[in-house]
């Protein structure tokens, strides 16, 4: 199995946190499969306190064949061209715009939550929004004297 120096090096500084650093360890064990993106052009941004907009450009890809879905905290897009050759009787000086399969995936926190996603002229934004932040709460503990 391969080591995490670093998650390894707080594991005697936390409690309660194994779920975390078991997910750290199987993401470096997979060697991030989860994160098969591919080259993709992306805005993240932020808008008010509590909001987000994700746009990815898609050209030349049809709504149907777009697929986005959020699993285990990773928001996914996957878009899925037809491989059929399209019979085209234009001559191209330059073909740069391609309709290439497209994945990408962003990891996103426990409260936050895809509200939609809109597909408008080759650029799907999806909104997400940020649901009851917790508080940060201070909470001091009495120390007590034993007799």
């Amino acid at each position: 199995m391969k080591s995490l120096s670093i998650i390894d090096s707080l594991r005697p500084f936390s409690v309660g946190f194994d779920n975390m650093f078991k997910h750290f360890e199987d993401l470096h064990s997979n060697d991030l499969d989860a994160f098969e993106t591919n080259r993709v052009n992306y805005n993240i941004t932020k808008v008010g306190k509590q909001d987000y907009n994700i746009e990815v450009a898609l050209p030349g890809v049809d709504q149907k064949d777009v697929n986005v879905s959020v699993e285990d905290n990773v928001l996914k897009i996957k878009s899925f061209s037809k491989n059929k050759v399209e019979k085209d009787d234009r001559e191209y000086l330059y073909k740069g715009v391609e309709k290439e399969n497209v994945c990408a995936s962003f990891i996103i926190g426990k409260d936050i939550k895809v509200e939609e996603a809109v597909m408008e002229k080759g650029l799907l934004s999806i909104k997400l929004k940020e649901e009851n932040p917790l508080p940060k709460n201070v909470k001091e503990i009495p120390i007590s004297k034993r007799q």
